[in-house]
């Protein structure tokens, strides 16, 4: 278990599909929003929204994007896009 450094928040660590990482809040899924994700294998697989009741059902957890609860998101990508330019 990880903290979210701009917001110290528990976040849990994954990796897309195409092998990035991807910071998910480690709080329990609000069920809002349209992303939700399940951790297979070390990585984060979209849920439908069809298909999160069947998850739930077996005792999966869905996790939401930190992106969508951090405070700071906002700047926190701020900064990496003039990181990445510099």
């Amino acid at each position: 278990m990880a903290r979210c450094r701009d917001c110290g928040v528990e976040i849990v660590w994954a990796r897309t599909p195409r092998g990035r990482n991807i910071p998910l809040d480690y709080r329990q899924d609000d069920g809002q929003g349209r992303d939700l994700f399940v951790i297979v294998g070390g990585v984060a697989v979209v849920v439908r929204e069809v298909q999160r009741a069947e998850v739930r059902a077996n005792g999966g957890r869905l996790y939401p994007p930190h992106r969508r609860f951090c405070r700071q998101a906002a700047r926190a990508s701020t900064r990496v896009r003039k990181e990445r330019t510099a």
